[in-house]
């Protein structure tokens, strides 16, 4: 759709046999939503979404001050005394550590954070591709580089072949393009996440903002969609037997229970009560954050996006926002280096589109570089730091994290600029 909306013509190639939005829905920080609005349509998608707000809470004054890096020592209902009231009218995150009765509020300032489902994102932006942009059932398994024209031949899943003069692997964790960029494949996290969303019809009984609580190595997230829908995640160790059930709705809830026997009612029965049509089960995947400063992200007229370029683990909840600004990026860099005709075709001669086209991957790469390594090294550390036992080694993570990014949600206000 970027491509489009700067007259570049494109193909997509879609591996299922139809729009396809796994992982029920998607929070969309304000950096996403300024990419969205370059796309054309951010407003379109506010209307399908609530904006998630605070309410008043309780607060360490004292900590809140300092950081929200700092955990806090108290609930709001241990030594009320010590705390004080903050009313926050504002978007934020609300952490809940039900192991020690810990309770964080990152308030989020005057950013936006919405929560949208996925089907209406993928929806929207291919709405606004012209006909015959997307072929569907196009599963790439190989790609050859011809030395002489230096054109791809994309070999597909059906024995045809597809010739190319630019490539863009935007195919997720397993990308077929990456690994024909020798880019390392994303390394494996311990833990597991399962999503789904829950509809009630009466109106949900949560407030409009996002909740994270732990227990137990346990991590449970949720994000009302609108006044109805809720979706929720749940973040757990892998079990062996995930493999087998991951395909399965009904185990995937099954399990996805046991590991909340101990939290609050009223979040089981949400998850008991999920639409089995949106539930998947995921391990988690992540880029080491520096591979995206040592490796080559682009080779030629071939360059990889999205998750197959900077998979993330998703505590900041930055990877479909990330693909977002990639997207708005990569066409601003295009468009600048290429001549385009009336009907939108490149009309270059075919080394010079080949070196501006070079030329215009390198700065995309160059731009999105050190803004990917924030996301990765922040991601990293904070989930370290959830992780880890050793109160030493929170101690250092904690350390990290106030000195390398100081705003715990600074990566929202990021602005990828215009197309």
């Amino acid at each position: 759709m970027d491509f489009c909306r700067k007259n570049l013509k494109s193909l997509v190639l879609e591996r299922s046999d139809n729009l396809r939005a796994t992982g029920a829905a998607i929070a969309i920080f304000t950096n996403g939503w300024r990419a969205l609005d370059q796309l054309g349509i951010g407003e379109l998608l506010r209307e399908k979404a609530v904006p998630l707000k605070a309410y008043v809470c309780y607060c360490n004054a004292l900590r809140s001050s300092l950081n929200v890096y700092a955990d806090y020592t108290a609930s709001q209902t241990d030594h009320p005394s010590s705390f004080t009231a903050i009313p926050m009218y504002m978007s934020s995150v609300r952490e809940i550590y039900m192991d020690d009765g810990v309770e964080e509020t990152i308030p989020n300032g005057k950013d936006e954070l919405r929560c949208v489902k996925r089907s209406d994102l993928i929806k929207a932006l291919a709405g606004g591709l012209p006909p015959e942009t997307i072929r569907f059932g196009c599963q790439v398994f190989h790609v050859d580089t011809d030395p002489e024209s230096s054109n791809h031949v994309l070999h597909l899943n059906d024995g045809s072949t597809i010739i190319a003069k630019v490539v863009i692997g935007c195919d997720g964790v397993n990308s077929i393009i990456a690994e024909k960029l020798q880019l390392k494949a994303p390394r494996i996290f311990s833990t597991s996440r399962a999503r789904g969303y829950t509809y009630y019809p009466n109106g949900h009984p949560f407030h409009n903002e996002f909740v994270r609580m732990r227990k137990n190595h346990v991590l449970l997230g949720r994000l009302p969609v609108d006044d109805r829908l809720v979706y929720w995640f749940v973040g757990r160790p892998w079990l062996p037997e995930d493999r087998e059930n991951r395909s399965d709705p009904k185990d995937i809830i099954e399990t996805t229970l046991k590991a909340l026997r101990h939290f609050p009612t009223e979040d089981i029965e949400m998850v008991k009560n999920t639409d089995v049509r949106s539930i998947n089960l995921t391990r988690l995947r992540y880029r080491a954050p520096w591979e995206v400063l040592i490796k080559g992200l682009h080779k030629g007229t071939m360059t990889v996006a999205g998750d197959a370029m900077h998979a993330m683990i998703p505590y900041l909840g930055q990877g479909g926002s990330a693909a977002l600004e990639d997207a708005v990026v990569l066409a601003r860099c295009v468009a600048q280096e290429m001549d385009i005709g009336p009907d939108g075709s490149m009309i270059l001669k075919k080394h010079k589109l080949q070196k501006r086209v070079e030329t215009a991957f390198g700065a995309f790469v160059r731009e999105r570089r050190w803004r990917l390594w924030s996301l990765l090294a922040q991601t990293f550390l904070e989930e370290s730091r959830v992780q880890t036992k050793s109160p030493f080694k929170k101690f250092v993570f904690v350390c990290l994290l106030k000195v390398l990014f100081g705003d715990p949600l600074g990566h929202a206000q990021y602005d990828c600029g215009s197309l």
